[in-house]
């Protein structure tokens, strides 16, 4: 993801000896000052990709190993720079970087609930959502019959009707796994009292 700093990656020789050797990177037209080396570890300028930092960005590197003015091995790796990602409950408006906060909730007890999907920006990164943690007023909840879900496909949480819950908070987290493979918690806090 793009930061504020430049990522670090490491070269990992699998055994090869590299006494007397040293990695440089193959110079692509274009990426000159894309990413350097140093020892065995390549640093991809933190400024490199989308100057707004809104736009996905990719890079091939190839860094190879040379011995006596030859190169002797040589891999090729690509980078991919996505845009910070954000998931909440809530609104997220990425062109003022402003996000309104949706996490706490006050409903009835004992009335069912059904929440507004949660927020996951930039939208092409949505894959899948999934049920982490209840709590109770900060204390494990077991939720032995089954009355909060979530929707897998829009990470929407459900409350069934029952007259089993007692008043409280209950925090219930759900995970998002994005389409990167990288995976982001939220939480919603359902507030129920009587009335």
């Amino acid at each position: 993801m793009y930061g504020d700093q430049s990522t670090d990656f490491e070269i990992d020789p699998l055994g090869l000896p590299i006494t007397g050797a040293s990695f440089q990177l193959v110079k692509k037209d274009g990426q000159e000052n894309i990413a350097s080396i140093t020892g065995t570890h390549i640093k991809l300028a933190k400024d490199a990709g989308d100057p707004e930092k809104k736009a996905e960005k990719s890079f091939e590197l190839t860094p190879e190993l040379i011995k006596d003015g030859f190169p002797v091995a040589a891999t090729t790796f690509r980078v991919i720079l996505i845009p910070q990602i954000k998931f909440l409950f809530g609104q997220y408006y990425p062109d003022l970087n402003l996000t309104i906060d949706f996490s706490l909730i006050h409903i009835g007890l004992s009335n069912g609930y059904v929440s507004a999907a949660p927020t996951l920006y930039p939208e092409k990164y949505k894959s899948a959502f999934e049920l982490v943690s209840i709590q109770k007023d900060g204390l494990a909840f077991t939720d032995s019959e089954k009355l909060f879900s979530v929707n897998a496909q829009t990470g929407v949480v459900s409350v069934k009707k029952s007259d089993s819950l007692k008043a409280g908070n209950y925090k219930v987290t759900i995970k998002a796994v994005t389409t990167t493979g990288l995976e982001f918690t939220a939480s919603l806090t359902l507030a129920m009292s009587e009335g």
